[in-house]
């Protein structure tokens, strides 16, 4: 971090001198600690991923499955009630009845089966209830950008949402795309948290099942510096060009110049690419509004000028003083 954080006040450094710039030298607009932005989204992000993991899950919509403990009553023969374990094929060993196939049968369908076969020979119109005391459970691992990171036991109808509030939630550095891998097939899907949570697109709550990997990564950073309000480091968790970068940054200074914008990309090997950018072009549509990717870096020059009387005027190299040379009343 150290040799990144000096590589870049060398470059700001060069980028000014190249472009004439004055007043505020690159280095002193650096903060010495960098900010991360977005931290009040997360919070709403991970509000809603608790309250919505909690009301996903019905017991009127679970279907019975391997390793579940059911407990059957009849109330008119108390000698048919029993316990059960859910076996690998879905059956279950009843009496009288022999195996009976409950596997992704919900409560009410389970009940509805055995009434019916016991109405066949045994009991005259039976009155059945099937109760889960035992859901089997699948382990499931959440990593990435999230509080508690580590394998997790969900219910049978476990779905991203609980995962992730299992995990705590996310941390401030999170992206907004989680993905998911289902084992066996090495399938990954993607969801868009904003859509899932924000905008209510409960289909994207998908379930999850044994072995699946859910990974949260963590949001892309860039850089904004030079002539602008509020000079640091952001996250991108939306798409970001770098007219809205520069928004986020607080907007440009006196003296900024906005038709000389300079968006520096880093290359895999270290390499260095360099974008002059005009926000007045990009305003009239004549220059497209390029999207940001990790580790981007906008500067915004600044009129010499103007950065140098603007400095006079904020008394940074002179006290106030007046044409008679006496002090201002």
């Amino acid at each position: 971090m150290f040799l990144r954080s000096s590589f870049l006040l060398a470059l700001f450094a060069t980028i000014a001198l190249a472009g004439c710039g004055g007043g505020k030298s690159p280095e002193s607009m650096i903060p010495s600690k960098f900010k991360t932005s977005g931290n009040d989204e997360v919070k709403k992000l991970n509000t809603r991923i608790i309250t919505r993991s909690s009301t996903d899950f019905s017991v009127s919509d679970y279907r019975i499955g391997p390793g579940d403990l059911i407990e059957v009553k009849v109330y008119e023969a108390q000698d048919l009630s029993t316990v059960a374990r859910v076996n690998s094929r879905g059956t279950v060993t009843y009496p009288l009845l022999g195996e009976v196939e409950l596997g992704s049968l919900t409560v009410q369908e389970a009940e509805q089966k055995l009434r019916d076969l016991l109405a066949a020979k045994y009991v005259k119109d039976p009155h059945v209830s099937v109760f889960i005391r035992e859901y089997r459970s699948k382990n499931v691992a959440v990593v990435g950008a999230v509080n508690k990171p580590g394998n997790y036991e969900l219910l049978n109808q476990g779905r991203l949402l609980d995962a992730l509030a299992l995990a705590g939630g996310l941390t401030e550095n999170a992206g907004k795309v989680v993905y998911v891998t289902k084992y066996g097939t090495g399938e990954q899907v993607a969801i868009d948290l904003d859509e899932l949570l924000m905008d209510g697109n409960t289909g994207l709550n998908i379930p999850v099942s044994m072995g699946d990997t859910v990974f949260v990564p963590e949001a892309g950073v860039f850089y904004v510096n030079g002539a602008v309000k509020r000079p640091g480091e952001y996250r991108i968790r939306d798409q970001v060009t770098v007219s809205k970068a520069i928004g986020m940054a607080g907007g440009l200074v006196t003296g900024a110049k906005s038709s000389e914008v300079k968006l520096i990309r880093f290359g895999k090997n270290g390499e260095r690419e360099m974008v002059s950018v005009d926000l007045k072009a990009i305003e009239r549509g004549e220059q497209e509004d390029i999207a940001l990717q990790d580790q981007d870096v906008v500067f915004v020059d600044q009129n010499a000028i103007i950065a140098f009387f603007q400095t006079l005027r904020l008394g940074f190299f002179f006290p106030p003083f007046s044409l008679s040379g006496s002090a201002p009343q």
